[in-house]
């Protein structure tokens, strides 16, 4: 489905676990890193990054300190949203997502079980924020069951090759366990 020559920087795992499986559901329709994705599912996938820009990022599969860094405010509302869904009941837009409520209990369920994510979450960092690109359902389920103390959930992180190292948050998002 995806073409590798696109992603060279995203290792197989990472690939497999998020993209593979949304180019399966949405299909591939790019020919090029330059291409829009105006009037395509994927600019709800990436709504802030072009092609080119996903494809020049560097991956490095760590564990993260949730309350080191902030999150966008996108990631939050994300998050949130999916804790308003699946435990408060309120009819939000992650309602209409596919077996939603499905993997967000599975997620919960494993997370009561081994005390960790049952895969990674992807995030990029921006220097100042993560921002989640997946894992959506796997952080509102740890919210929702709750962080032991000094957690670090498994991540892959993405970053721009100048910002190989994890910058320090600015306070100008905010904080996803604060």
């Amino acid at each position: 489905m995806l073409p590798p020559r696109f992603f060279p920087n995203i290792p197989s795992e990472l690939l497999e676990l998020w993209l593979s499986p949304i180019a399966f559901e949405y299909g591939w329709p790019f020919r090029s890193l330059d291409d829009s994705m105006q009037g395509t599912k994927w600019r709800y996938i990436f709504p802030k990054m072009t092609l080119r820009e996903l494809s020049e990022l560097v991956w490095i599969e760590e564990r993260i300190d949730l309350a080191s860094k902030p999150f966008t405010q996108g990631s939050l509302d994300a998050v949130k949203g999916l804790i308003q869904q699946h435990v408060l009941g309120l009819d939000t837009l992650y309602g209409n997502i596919a077996n939603t409520q499905e993997r967000f209990r599975a997620c919960a369920a494993f997370i009561r079980e081994h005390g960790d994510l049952p895969a990674p979450i992807a995030v990029v960092d921006t220097g100042t924020a993560y921002d989640l690109l997946d894992g959506n359902h796997r952080l509102a389920a740890l919210l929702h069951v709750g962080l032991p103390p000094g957690f670090q959930a498994p991540a892959w992180v993405g970053r721009k090759p100048e910002n190989r190292t994890a910058g320090q948050a600015d306070g100008g998002s905010t904080c996803l366990i604060c």
